[in-house]
C-alpha cells in the first residue's frame, strides 16, 4: 500500500469532561478547600479515535484529581442521532461529548466550511489547523455566540479522512455516472453538493446505522467515509471496491455545556485543559493506525483497493473543489471563509 495518506502526525484536538453531581454547583460543592466529588459524562463515537480519546481523557481526569474527577465514557449510538447528542449537551443532560462536523454545523453553518473537498494538503496541515490558538479562538467565540450560550468549544480531532466504497470499479469521476451510481453520504448538505457534482447518478444522505443496514441489503451501490468504519462495518465485503480519494478530512469536534464547564473549580478546569493535550494523541494516534490497519487487511481479503494517480486525483479535484465552494458561498460568511483559507495556506508553507 502506497504510504501517501500516512503522514506524520500532529497533535491537535481535544475533547471535553462533563460532571455531574447533586448540590448546586461544583463551586458550591467546595468547603474547607476540599475540592468536590464529581461524577461527569462524555458520549464519544464508537469509532477507534472516540474511543481512545475519551478513555484517554478519562484516565487523566481520574489520576490527576486522586479519583475525585470521575469521567464515565458512553458511546453515544445508545443515545440519538449526532444532532440529538448536541442538544442534549445543550439542554444540560449531558456535560460533554465529541461528534462529527455534521453534529455541530447545524448549530453553526459555518463550521462545513471545514468540510470543503480537499481543502487540506495534507494530514500535518489538517491537525495544525485545530492547534493555531486564532482559528480555534474564533470556532469557540461563534459556537458560543451561536449556541446561545450553552457550548463551550474545547477543540477537534480526526473523525476520518473520507475515501469511496463502491460495487464496481471506479478510478475518476465519470466512472459514477458511466455506472450510475447511487452512494450515500452524511446527513450534511456540503456533502450532497459535492457528489451531485462529482456526477453521482443519485445521491441518499442517510445515518451511519441506516448506511450499513442498506449495504448489506443491497440497496446502495456506493458509500463513503472513514476506511476503517468501512471495513469493520462488513461494508467492505459487500462492496468489494475501495479507491483512496481522500476528498474531505472530517473532524470530530470536542465540546461540553458551558454553564456546567464554568460551574466547575478552577482546578478542574486547569485539569480538564491538561487533559486535552493526552486526549488528542491518543485519539488522532488510533484514527491513523485504524486507517492503515484496515486498508492492509482489506486488500489481504481481497478487497480491490486503489489509489488515484496524479492525472486522476486531479479530475477528482477539477470536479469536487467547484462544487464545494459554489456551495459555501451561500451558508458560509466570508469572514471564516477567508480566515481558514488564510490559515491553511500559512501553516501549508
Amino acid at each position: 500500500m502506497k504510504t501517501s495518506f500516512y503522514l506524520s502526525l500532529a497533535v491537535v484536538l481535544l475533547l471535553a469532561a462533563p460532571a455531574v453531581f447533586s448540590g448546586g454547583s461544583a463551586e458550591e460543592a467546595v468547603t474547607d478547600g476540599e475540592l468536590p466529588r464529581i461524577e461527569a459524562q462524555i458520549a464519544h463515537s464508537s469509532n477507534p479515535g472516540g474511543i481512545a480519546g475519551a478513555q484517554a481523557f478519562r484516565d487523566y481526569i481520574l489520576d490527576a484529581t486522586d479519583g475525585r474527577f470521575q469521567v464515565n465514557a458512553i458511546d453515544y449510538q445508545a443515545l440519538g442521532s449526532v444532532r440529538e447528542v448536541t442538544d442534549q449537551v445543550r439542554l444540560g443532560e449531558m456535560e460533554f461529548t465529541s461528534v462529527g462536523t455534521v453534529g455541530l454545523a447545524h448549530v453553526w453553518p459555518d463550521l462545513q466550511m471545514v468540510n470543503l473537498p480537499f481543502l487540506f494538503p495534507n494530514r500535518d496541515v489538517f491537525w495544525s489547523l485545530v492547534q493555531d490558538d486564532e482559528y480555534v479562538r474564533f470556532i469557540r467565540d461563534n459556537v458560543h455566540a451561536s449556541s446561545r450560550q450553552t457550548i463551550e468549544y474545547f477543540g477537534a480531532a480526526e473523525n476520518s479522512v473520507r475515501h469511496l466504497y463502491v460495487n464496481e470499479e471506479i478510478r475518476v469521476p465519470d466512472d459514477l455516472t458511466r455506472h450510475n451510481i447511487q452512494i450515500r453520504v452524511q446527513e450534511s448538505p456540503i456533502m450532497q453538493a459535492v457528489w451531485s457534482g462529482l456526477g453521482a447518478g443519485e445521491v441518499v444522505a442517510m445515518s451511519g446505522s441506516e448506511r450499513n443496514a442498506a449495504v448489506q441489503a443491497g440497496t446502495l451501490d456506493a458509500i463513503e467515509g472513514s476506511f476503517g468504519g468501512a471495513w469493520a462495518g462488513g461494508n467492505l465485503a459487500v462492496l468489494g471496491h475501495a479507491t483512496l480519494t481522500g476528498h474531505v478530512y472530517d473532524y470530530m469536534h470536542y465540546f461540553a455545556n458551558a454553564d456546567f464547564f464554568a460551574s466547575l473549580p478552577e482546578q478542574y478546569q486547569q485539569v480538564v485543559r491538561e487533559a486535552v493535550a493526552v486526549a488528542i494523541d491518543a485519539h488522532n494516534e488510533a484514527a491513523f493506525e485504524s486507517e492503515r490497519v484496515s486498508i492492509v487487511a482489506a486488500e489481504e481479503a481481497g478487497v480491490w483497493v486503489y489509489e488515484p494517480n496524479a492525472r486522476e486525483m486531479r479530475q477528482w479535484q477539477d470536479r469536487a473543489i467547484p462544487a464545494g465552494e459554489q456551495f459555501i458561498q451561500g451558508q458560509v460568511s466570508q469572514t471564516f471563509i477567508d480566515l481558514t483559507y488564510e490559515t491553511v495556506e500559512r501553516l501549508s508553507r
